[in-house]
């Protein structure tokens, strides 16, 4: 996993095509200034503030963020970032391009099969969720805040826990965007008769 600073707003490329990320990576960093950055096309990631507030625009949608909330946000969205002059933490954590898919995709998959057949199990599939704010829990905090920590460091160690971080990261998201998909199917909606 890379640890970065926040991107230069003047070098952040506007094209239409997603990054793609060989690595998992962290644009965190504690500021005290005013930082915009202007509209482009995203990777698959979380969005939050760990201390202070910002302002984030998807899909011209903007949402406010501050450390009770995050903000999950596909590949090939649109993202623009405005944080106020006030002291902010603002983290933004992009998956290796590859990863979400199959996290996915190995979820979805029986034990057997993956078993049996590793190599043609787990595929990377495209993964998307629903990009609306989330109430921020107590365990994805703390493992994001853990993240920056380990992130600076060069063992192999440090290495090994950032990616099993991150992974149990997606794990969850898949997890909670099945339960939430299987239980929007089950629920009931009754139409008014016309009188």
């Amino acid at each position: 996993m890379w640890l970065s600073k926040l991107p230069d707003p003047q070098y952040v490329y506007q094209r239409d095509e997603a990054p793609s990320f060989s690595e998992n990576i962290l644009f965190t960093e504690k500021i005290n200034y005013r930082y915009s950055c202007p509209e482009h096309t995203s990777s698959f990631g979380i969005i939050t503030v760990l201390d202070g507030d910002g302002s984030f625009t998807v899909n011209r949608k903007q949402e406010k963020l501050n450390k009770e909330n995050f903000l999950v946000i596909n590949s090939n969205s649109r993202l623009s970032i405005n944080i106020p002059g006030n002291y902010s933490n603002p983290a933004l954590l992009f998956f290796q391009s590859h990863l979400p898919g199959i996290v996915a995709s190995s979820l979805n998959c029986t034990y057997e099969k993956l078993l049996n057949d590793p190599a043609n199990s787990v595929h990377t599939t495209d993964f998307a969720i629903l990009e609306r704010l989330h109430p921020m829990h107590g365990g994805l905090r703390n493992k994001l805040l853990l993240l920056a920590e380990l992130g600076g460091g060069s063992s192999s160690f440090a290495a090994l826990k950032a990616d099993i971080i991150v992974r149990s990261i997606l794990e969850d998201m898949v997890v909670q965007n099945d339960l939430a998909s299987k239980e929007s199917f089950n629920i009931n909606v009754k139409k008014d008769q016309p009188v």
